[in-house]
C-alpha cells in the first residue's frame, strides 16, 4: 500500500532556514540570504544549490505505506521523538519554524523511520540518514569558483602567459620552430579553471 499523501507537505521555495541536528555535534544551518541559501557556520558561503532541492525534494515526496507505528510509545521505541534521534530537522519560515521532522532508527538498506512533529504516525521511507548531512562540507558549493573556457581571454602563470583561442589555450610566445603539447596545456587549463577545495576556513 502507497498513499498519495505527502510527508511533509512543504516546498523549498517556501522556506528561508533549514536546521539539521545530530546527537553530540554541532548543528547544521542553511539559510536563504538574498535569494541564495548559505552555510551560516562557514562564512554564510553559498550552498551546494542542486543538492539542497534533491535533498528536499526527496523528504517531502517520499511516498508513504502504512505507518510503522501509531502511538508516542512506538515513536520512541523508533527513535524519532524529541528526546531519542537520529536527526531532527527543521524547517523555518521568516524564522518560525513551520515543521520539525524526526529520522529514527534504521528498517532497511535505505530507508529510516521518519515522524513529523504534529503527528504520533511514524512511517518508514525511502531516504539514507547519511544524506541528511551535518558537515557544512558536505553542503558547500565546491563549483563555486568553476569558470567556464569562454569567459577567460588570457591565464597569466608567472612569467608564462595563455591565450585562448576559441577555446583552446595557447602560449602566447611560442616561437616560430617551437612546438607545444596542446592536449597537456589544455589539461593544465582545466584544472586551473575548477579549483577544487573541500573547506572554508576564512573571508580573508
Amino acid at each position: 500500500f502507497e498513499s498519495k499523501e505527502k510527508l511533509i507537505d512543504l516546498g523549498l521555495n517556501q522556506l528561508t532556514k533549514i536546521t539539521i541536528e545530530q546527537p553530540g555535534e554541532e548543528m547544521l544551518v542553511l539559510q536563504k540570504k538574498e535569494k541564495i541559501w548559505r552555510l551560516s557556520h562557514s562564512f554564510d558561503f553559498p550552498v551546494d544549490q542542486e543538492k539542497l532541492k534533491t535533498f528536499t525534494n526527496k523528504i517531502f515526496n517520499a511516498p508513504l505505506s502504512w505507518p510503522a507505528g501509531k502511538t508516542m510509545i512506538a515513536a520512541k521505541e523508533l527513535q524519532v521523538t524529541d528526546e531519542n534521534f537520529e536527526r531532527r530537522i527543521k524547517f523555518y519560515k521568516n524564522e518560525q519554524p513551520i515543521h520539525t521532522l524526526y529520522l529514527g532508527a534504521t528498517p532497511g538498506f535505505r530507508k529510516v523511520y521518519a515522524r513529523v512533529d504534529t503527528q504520533e504516525l511514524t512511517y518508514s521511507i525511502e531516504f539514507p540518514t547519511y544524506e541528511a548531512n551535518i558537515r557544512n562540507s558536505h553542503w558547500l558549493d565546491k563549483g563555486f569558483y568553476r569558470l567556464d573556457r569562454d569567459q577567460v581571454d588570457k591565464i597569466e602563470l608567472g612569467l608564462v602567459t595563455f591565450i585562448n583561442d576559441a577555446n583552446n589555450f595557447r602560449l602566447s610566445d611560442l616561437g616560430e620552430n617551437e612546438n607545444m603539447n596542446s592536449s597537456e596545456l589544455n589539461k593544465l587549463v582545466s584544472q586551473m579553471l575548477d579549483i577544487p577545495f573541500e573547506e572554508v576556513l576564512g573571508i580573508e
